[in-house]
């Protein structure tokens, strides 16, 4: 059994919010790695969550005094319940599960726009999800394999109800149905290779109705979709390993994401290649890794026309630096580092930054294990400056700032089973920026979603 209830009055006006979960779970039968034979688990699920919606803020008025809203009535919450069941048998290196899953939302949002009147959702959706798959774990002439062959078969049902200041504005009906079939094998060669290849084939269906849509008021479409992945992985001397994995991967649109268009979405393709060196022992660990990645009809939130496209292909290519040492028995020093280059690779606006993307971002984390129940953590945080959301052509001066702050952390844990104890600063200095900005094609407005300044934060935990 697990209870949670979290509340918090948010660092802006009206960004109160508060989550309430319950979750009941219940296993039996083969419980260990070793056990075969019939093993069953259920699990029902309960979760609420409110949230008052504070909005963006004209970047002079965030400047004087980022904790105001300008949206004092807007709120969004939901209800939702999840069942789950699995039942796996496992015999002689084989292992034959089913996984069930069901859910129903509920959910209702508010947003006043002033003058121009108010808008008020309601929501309904139901889930239902079923999974079968067969996997296999043994040695083949000193080969170590794991394959693995499964189904997702997944059905899906929308309503949204719309009033406009107590007129009806909308009366959606949406439907999804999607059918995959998966396969992986890992395998670890005598020769410390490791190869992983993996395929996903995908079918998606979907319909759409709305008598009172402003764009689009109906459609069905349906997408052939295809994933794959290859990696290698090859041990070099002790603690070394140099790896490298290209991958194609898919992201459909959602019926949030469609509304409001003449058509419906393109789905969201993208390549990935990526190589990498790792070193671990157990004093230190470092890894570097460069890479690129080739999207096709990415799907981005156009605020100019309140609603979601398709942009142009973009390319992302950066390098990513990680590390671990141990100074001392007390002391640890741990960082990263990512430079990341996103351009336009096409179109209008071939060759310009894509918005909302840092190239730099950095963090360094000094940890004093002052005790064995007793840890104190430094964190210092980078992030360079990006874009403006709609500066599509790069032409304003104004940029989301670069920021730099630091947080801090002590934890007092006992060593098994009783109390986990936490309190922490974010933000110690009380930085006052913003990490998301939108401005109009002039560069004469610009609106941002100012960022939390100092915040105190306690945990307790006990388990038993």
């Amino acid at each position: 059994a697990h209870l949670r209830n979290l509340k918090s009055d948010g660092y802006r006006d009206n960004s109160a919010m508060h989550t309430d979960s319950l979750i009941l779970g219940m296993e039996a039968g083969a419980l260990s790695a070793n056990q075969q034979g019939l093993k069953v688990r259920l699990e029902l699920l309960q979760d609420k969550q409110g949230s008052r919606l504070p909005g963006a803020l004209p970047i002079a008025v965030s400047l004087i005094n980022p904790k105001q809203t300008n949206t004092p009535l807007n709120f969004a919450s939901f209800n939702e319940d999840r069942m789950s069941a699995a039942v796996q048998y496992k015999m002689a290196g084989w292992l034959a599960s089913l996984d069930l899953a069901h859910r129903e939302r509920d959910g209702k949002a508010f947003f006043d726009y002033g003058f121009f009147g108010d808008q008020a959702d309601t929501t309904k959706s139901s889930n239902s999800q079923i999974s079968p798959r067969l996997e296999y774990i043994g040695d083949w002439d000193g080969m170590a394999v794991q394959a693995q062959l499964g189904m997702d078969r997944q059905s899906w049902n929308y309503k949204r109800d719309v009033m406009y200041s107590g007129f009806a504005g909308g009366d959606e009906t949406a439907r999804q149905k999607s059918r995959a079939t998966f396969a992986r094998l890992d395998a670890l060669l005598p020769s410390q290779t490791r190869l992983v290849l993996g395929a996903r084939t995908e079918q998606v269906g979907k319909d759409f109705t709305d008598p009172l849509a402003f764009g689009l008021t109906s459609y069905q479409q349906n997408d052939p979709l295809k994933a794959w992945e290859l990696g290698i992985n090859q041990t070099i001397a002790a603690g070394w390993d140099a790896y490298l994995r290209n991958s194609r991967s898919y992201r459909v649109g959602n019926v949030d994401e469609n509304r409001n268009l003449p058509a419906p979405l393109q789905p969201q393709q993208a390549r990935d290649i990526e190589l990498g060196l790792r070193q671990s022992s157990q004093s230190s660990s470092f890894g570097v890794r460069v890479f690129r990645q080739r999207t096709q009809n990415e799907i981005v939130y156009d605020n100019s026309i309140f609603s979601n496209i398709n942009i142009d292909p973009v390319h992302r290519t950066g390098v990513e630096l990680e590390g671990r040492t141990q100074l001392s028995r007390a002391w640890t020093l741990a960082g990263s580092l990512q430079s990341i280059r996103a351009r336009f690779a096409t179109g209008a606006y071939a060759g310009k930054r894509v918005p909302h993307v840092p190239e730099l971002s950095a963090q360094a984390r000094l940890a004093w294990q002052a005790a064995a129940e007793q840890r104190l953590e430094l964190a210092l945080n980078y992030r360079g400056a990006a874009i403006l959301g709609n500066d599509l052509d790069n032409a304003c001066i104004f940029k989301e700032p670069s920021r730099t702050t630091l947080d801090v952390q002590y934890n007092y844990a006992t060593t098994n089973a009783g109390w986990h104890l936490s309190a922490g600063v974010d933000n110690l200095t009380n930085r006052k920026t913003f990490g998301w900005g939108i401005t109009n094609a002039a560069c004469s407005a610009t609106n941002v979603y100012p960022e939390a300044g100092r915040s105190f934060k306690m945990k307790a935990r006990y388990s038993f």
